[in-house]
């Protein structure tokens, strides 16, 4: 069963009003609907903010249905505006969380003790298929990788430096959980962002001003997307 993951409700509206919500369990700070188009079923996943709690939203969607695919949607920051600027829609096919660090006991950086790894790569025939479908629609498309912290930035300096150090275009809150969690259980991924704001001192205006369009918009295209997979 796919399962599509976003933070909160306000980033799937627009794809709420589309579907039919069968049955909702909540547990903690995440949601998980259970959910019907056109006689599919699919999960939507609200899991909250922070690592924790898209770790055990995502464990907890696995141990109730067999979960076959994780679709990361919602906004993210662009460190760059000649690259990506405002309302543009990013397929990230990389994912890190930025704010691990546990170099000082011998763990190359980024990396969670346990895992193998530090970045996230979202399975190719995904990426290949979601751009295939923004094509049809006609949606100029932009590849990154993605970098997560646990903050919203508004430091220009702060983001270059990340940039520069991670060799990362944009940054979010979730994405580098999701790939995490996917990559640690065998699940493959795929993740589409709206660029709600630039990572600068604008940044709070920028997305009070911005984050209800462009999350419509990603989450248009994600249930778009979602219904040409639904029907194969």
């Amino acid at each position: 069963m796919i399962c599509l993951v976003t933070s909160t409700e306000y980033e799937a509206e627009a794809l709420l009003t589309e579907v039919e919500i069968a049955e909702t369990e909540k547990e903690g700070q995440f949601t998980l609907h259970l959910c019907k188009y056109k006689g599919n079923w699919f999960l939507l996943l609200l899991a909250g903010y922070g690592t924790l709690n898209m770790g055990l939203a995502i464990g907890y969607a696995i141990s109730r249905y067999e979960v076959t695919t994780f679709i990361g949607f919602g906004d993210c920051a662009s460190l760059d505006a000649s690259i990506a600027p405002i309302d543009s829609l990013v397929i990230l096919t990389t994912s890190m969380e930025t704010d691990v660090d546990f170099e000082p006991l011998g763990y190359p950086e980024v990396v969670v003790p346990g895992m193998d790894r530090g970045s996230y790569t979202a399975n190719p025939r995904l990426v290949s298929k979601l751009r295939v479908f923004l094509e049809k629609e006609k949606k100029e498309i932009r590849l990154g990788t993605i970098g997560s912290v646990q903050q919203f930035i508004v430091d220009e300096e702060m983001a270059q430096q990340m940039k520069e150090r991670y060799h990362i275009n944009y940054v979010d809150n979730e994405s580098g959980p999701i790939g995490q969690a996917a990559s640690s259980l065998g699940v493959p991924f795929v993740l589409l962002k709206g660029v709600s704001n630039y990572a600068d001192g604008n940044a709070v205006s920028e997305y009070e001003n911005c984050a209800t369009r462009v999350n419509r918009a990603c989450s248009q295209m994600i249930f778009g997307f979602l219904v040409t997979l639904l029907e194969e």
